[in-house]
């Protein structure tokens, strides 16, 4: 027996097994609601650093290099060029200044062209990928779902008073009616 597996017989769980546990329990305890699945996943996720790490690790360059670049950006933007002599004399001949565009308007020019490529294709994300980066059936897979969702809010909040929580006023089994109604009016 290799060690991976005498670990996972001994009660050993790698942080992959453990997330697809943790998805499963999220789903066995709410079948029909997937928000409510995904925010019980989501807590039982934040709840153990390791967890993180592991499922966001395949995200962590797609996150960090946008906020490293806006970093970056405003690092440039912010610093003060600095003065340099040259040949140690008294003149001001020799003087360059460093760190300094040559150019400001032409660098503010390319700082706004360069903010102006990032589009909606980078910044919007669906499942958790930029929009420009998922095919056309997980797009429409997402939007579907999101209008489904939609829906299902407006059918069960229409005529309920704004003061209090849904559930004074909803029981569970009219939500499953309303979000199966939810699911029917996108068919039609």
């Amino acid at each position: 027996m290799n060690l991976p597996d005498a670990l996972r017989s001994a009660g050993y769980r790698a942080t992959q097994d453990r997330i697809a546990i943790e998805a499963r329990k999220a789903i066995e305890a709410h079948p029909k609601h997937y928000d409510a699945a995904y925010a019980d996943f989501r807590a039982a996720i934040f709840a153990d650093r390791d967890l993180v790490v592991a499922a966001f690790s395949r995200f962590e360059e797609a996150a960090l290099r946008p906020l490293l670049a806006t970093a970056a950006q405003e690092y440039h933007r912010e610093r003060k060029p600095r003065v340099v002599r040259e040949g140690g004399g008294q003149s001001d001949a020799g003087t360059r200044v460093v760190g300094a565009p040559t150019n400001p308007a032409q660098a503010g020019r390319d700082a706004v062209t360069a903010l102006a490529k990032r589009s909606l294709l980078d910044t919007f994300l669906v499942n958790g990928r930029p929009l420009g980066d998922v095919s056309a059936t997980e797009a429409r897979a997402w939007g579907g779902a999101r209008r489904r969702e939609a829906r299902f809010v407006e059918i069960i909040t229409h005529g309920i008073p704004d003061d209090r929580p849904l559930r004074v006023y909803i029981k569970a089994d009219e939500a499953d009616l309303a979000f199966k109604r939810a699911g029917e009016m996108g068919d039609e």
